[in-house]
């Protein structure tokens, strides 16, 4: 669980893309064995709006879902503005 914390954090630090957020959610969420069902339970979320979340290209949540979600997987979001490369 810390290693994949630990690589969470490093992704967020380095300023990782809203649309990979989303993919990092997801993998810590199969890490630790959570199901849709869990989280929904854990955060309010909608199972098919976790679903739909999880699984389509085009998704733009709010930093409020994105927030219920980490909070009921034990991480924090945390938001960095950065200057284009």
């Amino acid at each position: 669980m810390q290693l994949g914390r630990a690589k969470l954090v490093e992704a967020m630090q380095r300023g990782v893309e809203l649309q990979h957020t989303v993919a990092l959610l997801k993998a810590e969420r199969i890490r630790q064995g959570l199901s849709l069902t869990d989280v929904n339970q854990r955060s309010g979320i909608e199972k098919s709006t976790l679903s739909r979340l999880e699984n389509e290209e085009d998704v733009n949540p709010t930093i409020a879902t994105l927030t219920r979600y980490a909070n009921a997987i034990g991480v924090k979001l945390t938001v960095v503005l950065a200057h284009k490369s």
